[in-house]
């Protein structure tokens, strides 16, 4: 249900060259500092959206921008929703609040943008019901569902999350110089701290974690912070190039405090990256380059680059990107130490490339994507959910096309992505999804408002799926049971 753990169909892999804690299972719901977006508006913008749908799932949002002054605009949002789900101790829980700022001086060479931001689950957990023989090749009903016996009786998990972010742009020349190229001082500073917490009170998980370290009464916990200190400065051309050619370049250094804590252990280093980012553009085609490099601290020799090539018209479009990167491993895979689950390893760090190809084109509403990925240093839940790590390489690829067809007012959305893993064995994911939607479209009211309605249809080829383990809030590796 909405609010649940989650994991992703589709390889992606979430790598950074920089320490983090690697809680992802409530990543798809987070709002970020880098996506609030700012706004200038001539009149107060409000917006208010309550949704009711089955399993009493109910999410109701607010949101406000004004500008208080011509140069400085404020803004609030408030999300929630909970879901009361029909199995037993499966409802969700989510809350998010978020303030946003931003401010420009009268000669348009200082730019301010503030964001403060929370995130909070409080879910229950009920370890899945304890026969899967209950509900295989049986047709159930919704009171059917709630009556079947769970493996946890009384348990769950909170997840919270606080970010502040603070950025800083000053032009060292103003818009309206004659001088070719402009100069911008970067001032960034981000602090995120979060924690992730399991509980359950009964003697009866000791019969559900039976293969694992047993705790009758646990409460387990692990947190982190992350503070990070940017200092940059970029050239960009003052004025639009009369030859269509157009370039810009920005240098960066930045300093990173990592904390991560459990129970009366503690772990810190500091890192300090250097960097760049580089645009270019010619007529059509289009350039991008960046990169990133780790010169000091205990991830020294880390990086990450990407290089993004490609070329765009008005009737298609076509590219190609390359990423590399030497990242760190996440501190939950490095230790943890749990009533029910310890472990303190050693892993190395992790080598990842990815080539991508893409084409576009818009008179014909097609577009297709092929990539290639490879890993060295796959990390994994083995089938006792612990961590483990892939010495040899595992490579992914794929190829993702796109079609619309219209006909007057009906329409007809496909998409259909196909991967290809090389070991099976430790990464589960479905080779085969396809997405159709079919909807009539029609506007209404001189086209200022527009009826939708229509059918969705998704199919998910079979494969192992894997299991959830929720004291520590991961999935890991079953081959027992394979999805329909």
């Amino acid at each position: 249900s909405l609010g649940s753990p989650s994991q992703l169909l589709f390889y992606q892999p979430r790598l950074s060259p920089n320490s983090s804690a690697g809680f992802n299972l409530y990543q798809p719901y987070l709002l970020n500092s880098d996506d609030v977006s700012y706004y200038r508006t001539n009149k107060r913008l409000t917006k208010i959206a309550y949704h009711m749908a089955s399993f009493r799932e109910q999410s109701i949002e607010a949101f406000h921008t004004q500008n208080i002054l011509k140069n400085w605009n404020a803004g609030i949002q408030f999300l929630r929703f909970d879901v009361k789900d029909f199995m037993v101790r499966s409802d969700t829980y989510y809350n998010r609040f978020l303030f946003f700022t931003d401010y420009e001086s009268k000669n348009k060479r200082y730019h301010l943008y503030v964001n403060c931001l929370w995130n909070t689950f409080k879910n229950q957990l009920n370890g899945g019901i304890t026969d899967d023989s209950l509900i295989d090749g049986k047709n159930l009903s919704h009171i059917d569902l709630k009556g079947l016996p769970v493996s946890l009786s009384n348990a769950g998990n909170r997840f919270r999350e606080k970010a502040f972010h603070l950025a800083n742009y000053f032009r060292l020349n103003g818009a309206n110089d004659s001088s070719a190229v402009r100069l911008e001082l970067q001032a960034i500073s981000t602090y995120k701290s979060g924690s992730i917490t399991y509980y359950d009170q009964f003697s009866d998980t000791s019969t559900f974690y039976q293969n694992y370290y047993n705790g009758f009464i646990s409460y387990d916990s692990a947190g982190y912070t992350d503070s990070r200190n940017r200092l940059g400065v970029s050239i960009k051309p003052n004025h639009p190039s009369t030859k269509g050619f157009q370039s810009a370049l920005t240098g960066f250094a930045e300093h990173q405090m990592f904390q991560y804590h459990q129970g009366d252990q503690s772990f810190r280093n500091e890192n300090i990256s250097i960097g760049g980012d580089f645009y270019s553009n010619f007529k059509n085609w289009k350039l991008n380059a960046t990169a990133a490099y780790l010169i000091t601290g205990s991830l020294q020799g880390n990086y990450k680059g990407e290089l993004n090539l490609g070329y765009h018209s008005n009737v298609f479009s076509a590219g190609i990107n390359q990423t590399i990167d030497r990242s760190a491993v996440p501190y939950c895979y490095i230790y943890f130490n749990g009533n029910h689950f310890q472990w303190n390893n050693s892993f190395s760090a992790i080598h990842h490339s990815r080539t991508t190809a893409y084409f576009q084109h818009s008179t014909y509403n097609i577009s297709v994507e092929l990539f290639a990925d490879r890993m060295t240093g796959f990390l994994f839940m083995n089938q006792n959910a612990l961590p483990a790590q892939l010495l040899t390489s595992l490579t992914v690829n794929g190829v993702i096309v796109a079609k619309k067809f219209n006909f007057r007012k009906w329409h007809l959305d496909n998409r259909i992505r196909f991967q290809k893993v090389s070991d099976s064995e430790v990464c589960h994911l479905p080779e085969w999804s396809l997405m159709h939607h079919l909807y009539w479209e029609n506007k209404l009211a001189k086209g200022k408002f527009i009826l939708s309605t229509g059918v969705r249809m998704r199919y998910v080829s079979s494969c192992y799926g894997d299991a959830f383990m929720p004291a520590t809030g991961f999935y890991y590796l079953q081959q027992t049971t394979r999805s329909f």
